[in-house]
Parts: C-alpha cells; structure tokens; sequence
C-alpha cells in the first residue's frame, strides 16, 4: 500500500510540473506567434537639434581685409562666457593669374587668451612663401562659439 502511495505521489508531482511548464510556455512564448506585429523594431527617426545663433554684434565680430587685400581679419571684441571659437572661411578667388576664380577657404581657431581675440586668414596658400589669390569676392565666415557651459552656438557674417 505504501508503495502504492509513493508512486501517486511522484506521479502527481510530475503531473504538477509539467502543468506548471505548459503554463509557462503559453504565458512566455504564446504571445510572440499570436501578435508578431510586436517583435518588429520599429524605425527611430533622428531628431533635429536645431542650430542656436548669435548675432555678430553679441560677440563684437568684425571681419575685414587688410589694406593690400590679401588677407582676411577675425576679430572677436567680446570673448567673455565663451571656452572655444573655431571659424570656416569661405571665399571666391584666382589662384593664378589668368585662371578662373574657384571655391576657396580656411578653417582655423581664434586664440582667447588675448583679448580682442584676432586672427589674419591669408586668401591664399602659405608655407615658405605666400601665394595670395586674386579677384576675392563672396567672403564669408562662420564661426562656431562654445560658452563656457558647454552651449554651440553659430555666428555667419560676410565680408561688405
């Protein structure tokens, strides 16, 4: 009789278990065949950050040329609040006389231990010697500001 016993209680155990892992299959698995809309990734679109400005007046920007029109000059009056400024010149230019005048520029970087902040860009190539493009027109500069708390910001003026 005891043996008896001992064998529906296994078989009752077993029974238990295997209820238990038919359950567990139909609650864990059943849902992905029964909806498989839900096991596609769906598309993350970027977000666009948009591009904070400053005016040139807010940092005191001031680009010119020199008096024989060979170089550009960065002057930043107002440095105060702002870590970095890197700066993309961009300008038309003749490389060599009698050529056609082509898409130029210079990317560069303001050094703000001085105030006023000021860098001379040459319209041209320099490295012994300067070759200075002529006919300069479409000047334009865009300087990327970083405060000090870590803010971009971006300012664009063109050359009058």
């Amino acid at each position: 009789m005891n043996a008896l016993l001992e064998n529906r209680k296994v078989v009752i155990t077993i029974g238990i278990v295997l209820l238990l892992v038919i359950f567990g299959i139909i609650i864990f698995i059943a849902p992905k065949f029964l909806n498989p809309a839900s096991n596609q990734q769906i598309p993350v679109q970027p977000t666009e950050v948009p591009i904070l400005t400053l005016s040139p007046d807010e940092i005191g920007l001031i680009l010119s040329e020199d008096a024989a029109g060979q170089n550009a000059i960065i002057e930043v009056d107002n440095t105060t609040g702002i870590m970095a400024i890197s700066f993309e010149l961009s300008y038309i230019g003749k490389p060599d006389a009698g050529t056609e005048a082509v898409p130029r520029g210079a990317v560069g970087e303001l050094d703000l231990t001085k105030s006023p902040a000021i860098k001379k860009v040459p319209f041209g190539t320099c490295s012994d010697v300067c070759h200075y493009d002529s006919d300069i027109s479409e000047v334009k500069i865009v300087l990327k500001v970083t405060k000090d708390d870590g803010t971009i910001y971006q300012v664009t003026k063109t050359l009058e």
